[in-house]
């Protein structure tokens, strides 16, 4: 059985490990809209019952508002994708429209089929755990536009990447060069403007969390 806390937490991983967007919340459909600039495409979770007729409204919405649309967004979409998150589920067949844009629906009737919704190993494991966050903490995070807060939420690889070069190079420099004290270890790789000047460039790299 779905709760709304899974509307929120799928849209907050697909905003964080997929860079999408949230540009509309329609609060009274329990409706979140996400969408990617670069691939043109728009993704649209719904958790609850809906009618057929519910259902062949909101297929007609899209289709009938491309340019509004467009004009909020400010580019024009390829695809949508409706993601249904319901206990009763419906055939799909007759909402999707192929012509003269692309819009394809999902029941999602479990968390099974919601771990399907994408390929992205991090987003499915997620999906598949017990999570301690709050519904509120996901909706916070989801409808937040503070630009500087947003991205600190989004997955960055090479933060990481960072963090493990410079793990590396700290264990390098402990085992395998002549120190005595760790400040010697630090003077070794963090960054001193008189030492890059006189090219040690390679401080630039090893002392990302390092300055003296």
């Amino acid at each position: 059985m779905f709760e709304e806390k899974h509307l929120w937490q799928t849209s907050f991983l697909w905003m964080r490990y997929l860079n999408y967007d949230c540009v509309h919340y329609e609060k009274d459909k329990n409706e979140v809209w996400l969408a990617h600039k670069k691939r043109q495409h728009v993704v649209i979770f719904k958790q609850g019952t809906f009618t057929t007729q519910e259902l062949d409204f909101d297929k007609d919405r899209i289709v009938e508002h491309q340019k509004q649309i467009a004009k909020f967004l400010g580019y024009d979409i390829k695809r949508y994708d409706v993601y249904v998150l319901t206990d009763k589920s419906f055939n799909t067949v007759n909402f999707n429209v192929h012509e003269p844009l692309q819009v394809q629906f999902h029941s999602i009737h479990n968390v099974k089929a919601l771990r399907n919704t994408t390929t992205h190993p991090i987003i499915k494991r997620k999906l598949g755990q017990k999570d301690s966050k709050s519904l509120k903490e996901y909706q916070k995070r989801v409808l937040n536009q503070n630009i500087v807060e947003k991205a600190m939420y989004r997955f960055t690889p090479i933060t990481y990447a960072v963090v493990a070069i410079n793990v590396l190079i700290w264990l390098i420099v402990t085992w395998f060069t002549p120190h005595h004290t760790d400040y010697e270890i630090i003077n070794l790789g963090a960054l001193a403007h008189f030492n890059v000047v006189h090219g040690e460039w390679y401080r630039l790299i090893t002392s990302m969390f390092l300055h003296i």
